[in-house]
């Protein structure tokens, strides 16, 4: 809801605003962000700047900064959501339902879906919490984890497939993220979950680009090489990487902390280098 109710009521607008940011991959990299943060989800502003690419409007590389940009805020949205602030939900669906019954204005309405959607998202997450709970006292669940712990690889090709299965990173993280918290799931294999997730989401605009001209496949190929295969070469550092998060952050934080530690680093690696990239994928 909140993905189709922001472009019915800003869609020019925020196409005009995509395609005036990727002139500059700095600027791209930042309008990325913050249309993920109202689209609530790094795929569809993918494949929105695959779309352009596709016509020819903006070069790989630009794209590919925009790309960046949406998987730091994608992470930034989990990070807000695991805040304590699920009574944010009952207002959210209040208005939005109010709103959304009392006019017949059009922006109003579908600005009213977003509320909705977000409402929606926020309650959703409280349950996950609530029902992940039990499953702390499960003898089976914790032999279930202690041997992903021994065989991290498994679970990070189980947390790619759920990824790519719901179209969601943002949901696998949360999940993650309340089962780590919980005590369910051992910090070093939610780190490994996460970093499937990351690899999973890439995943998940390849092939919903697929079967789009090859000028608009090749950034979100490049989004896929470069998040699946940076996670898997952190991969067999999550013991070494999970210390250093473990100090700088309360632990209810740390799944969270370590999703946008990893997004950061992508863009601190490939930002500078879009140019080089784009003639590789063109290549």
């Amino acid at each position: 809801m909140v993905r189709t109710g922001m472009p019915r009521a800003f869609g020019a607008g925020l196409r005009r605003f995509l395609g005036g940011a990727v002139r500059n991959r700095f600027v791209g990299f930042g309008a990325g962000l913050a249309v993920t943060m109202l689209l609530q989800s790094s795929t569809a502003t993918s494949v929105l700047i695959s779309s352009f690419a596709a016509r020819g409007i903006v070069e790989t590389g630009p794209a590919l900064a925009v790309m960046l940009g949406a998987d730091v805020g994608t992470a930034l949205i989990a990070l807000l959501l695991s805040f304590q602030i699920s009574w944010l939900a009952f207002l959210f669906l209040f208005l939005g339902v109010a709103v959304f019954l009392g006019t017949e204005n059009g922006r109003a309405r579908n600005l009213a879906r977003v509320g909705i959607g977000l409402g929606l998202v926020l309650l959703a997450l409280q349950q996950i919490v609530g029902a992940a709970e039990p499953l702390g006292a499960s003898p089976v669940m914790a032999e279930l984890m202690g041997a992903l712990v021994d065989t991290p690889l498994v679970g990070f090709l189980l947390a790619a497939l759920l990824t790519w299965l719901v179209h969601s990173s943002l949901a696998i993280v949360l999940l993650v993220a309340s089962l780590a918290a919980t005590g369910v799931v051992p910090l070093e294999l939610a780190l490994a979950l996460v970093l499937g997730a990351n690899a999973g989401a890439g995943i998940v605009a390849a092939v919903m680009t697929a079967h789009a001209p090859p000028a608009g496949r090749r950034a979100p190929i490049g989004n896929l090489l470069k998040r699946g295969g940076t996670a898997l070469l952190l991969l067999p550092f999550v013991g070494q990487i999970l210390p250093l998060l473990q100090e700088a952050v309360p632990f209810d934080l740390v799944t969270v902390a370590g999703h946008i530690g990893f997004n950061v680093l992508l863009a601190l690696i490939f930002l500078p280098l879009t140019g080089p990239f784009d003639r590789l994928l063109l290549w």
